[in-house]
């Protein structure tokens, strides 16, 4: 009921200490005090009222708990040196260094850290693992260590400490450690090394958004090391995910495609690229609708290939790269079809008015037109007889 009631609990307890000094009440009652003063958040006067008690009484129960109460004030003022260059002063609690100051430093940090301290906790948690490197709380103190120097922007040292973590296996911190290992690592372009961490996730993860996002970083990781059956197996594992998404099918899908055709399986590449190049808004269905056509082309089927040209063409899509690609096989599919004329007029077209001057499609056009053209014509002019589109 004190400590419910502070203000009429000070009075009461500062009562008995000052009227009953030789009670056998007063040293609880002292504890109690301190207890009020911590609660209110007053630990300069809870130290006080605790080292009393621990000098006058510490030879009783009392003195124990004025101890505990002691520790969590120095802790809440981020002071536990005090407390410990304090108790070293005690007669009678010389093994309380020994038992407590791995808690005890360990804890302060942790507090820091809940409060969002990053800075102070970093700076305990580095003297926590310099004095306790295999201390009871180290894999903890490594962990938080690592989430703060991760959000500052120290990857490097955050990633050792993320390892270090993953090597300890089986802790809490397991999940959350290659969640941030592999995302570091994927960030340095250490590709291989972040498929085999997104791999480990993939087993670890324990919500299906951790999943999800392991599968998609295997499948990405494996793009970027040109290892389309890992492509394809990662991908798959993306499409069957409780929790894909429209957008997550298409880039899964499509990225199956682009593994398929470098695998040669042309067939199975045409079908996912048709699921994808439905429209031609996003990047994915651009690429997806160009290589529909281009494959077509490619065995042969010229009619099907200029449909889908045409097709393109009339979805007037945002992505000018494609756009231009589209343009240069129906040039190729003119010269197929034996109107060279409009081939050079399409190919000259992309020359005079394409907007991108460096992504290859200009110069593309160039050679081309170079080789349908008998002499050789300066940049940029139209060959003879060819007409221009406006």
């Amino acid at each position: 009921m004190a400590l419910e009631e502070p203000a009429k609990g000070e009075a009461d307890f500062t009562g008995i200490i000052a009227w009953h000094s030789s009670s056998q009440f007063v040293p609880p009652a002292m504890v109690q005090l301190g207890l009020i003063y911590y609660n209110a958040g007053d630990n300069a006067k809870a130290v006080a009222q605790f080292r009393k008690v621990i000098e006058n009484f510490g030879d009783t129960p009392e003195a124990r708990n004025a101890v505990n109460g002691l520790r969590n004030a120095y802790s809440d003022m981020d002071n536990i040196d005090a407390y410990f260059a304090y108790m070293k002063t005690v007669k009678g609690f010389g093994d309380i260094e020994a038992s407590s100051r791995d808690s005890m430093t360990y804890i302060s940090g942790e507090n820091q850290y809940v409060r969002g301290n990053c800075e102070r906790s970093s700076q305990i948690f580095r003297n926590y693992l310099a004095e306790f490197p295999s201390g009871s709380f180290a894999t903890n103190a490594r962990f938080y260590l690592a989430d703060c120097l991760n959000r500052s922007g120290n990857v490097d040292e955050a990633l050792e400490l993320y390892l270090a973590v993953v090597g300890v296996g089986n802790n809490q911190f397991m999940e959350q450690s290659l969640l941030g290992a592999a995302s570091i690592t994927y960030g340095k372009e250490d590709y291989r090394r972040a498929y085999s961490l997104y791999e480990t996730l993939s087993r670890e993860s324990s919500s299906p958004e951790n999943r999800m996002y392991s599968y998609l970083g295997m499948m990405r990781a494996a793009i970027k090391t040109d290892e389309p059956g890992k492509v394809i197996t990662a991908a798959e594992m993306v499409l069957g995910s409780e929790k894909l998404t429209e957008e997550l099918a298409r880039e899964a899908t499509f990225y199956t495609a682009k593994a398929n055709q470098q695998l040669g399986r042309n067939e199975d590449a045409l079908d996912d690229y048709r699921r994808v190049g439905y429209e031609v808004g996003t990047i994915y269905g651009a690429e997806a609708k160009y290589h529909v056509a281009e494959l077509l082309w490619l065995a042969g089927d010229v009619n099907g290939a200029e449909k889908e040209v045409n097709d393109f063409i009339d979805m007037n899509s945002p992505h000018p790269y494609w756009k231009g690609k589209v343009f240069i096989l129906m040039s190729d599919i003119a010269v197929k079809k034996g109107d060279t004329f409009q081939a050079k007029a399409t190919l000259q077209s992309l020359i005079d008015y394409y907007t991108v001057k460096n992504d290859g499609i200009i110069d593309e056009a160039r050679r081309k037109l170079s080789a349908l053209t008998p002499e050789t014509q300066p940049d940029g002019a139209a060959p003879q007889g060819t007409a221009t589109q406006n």
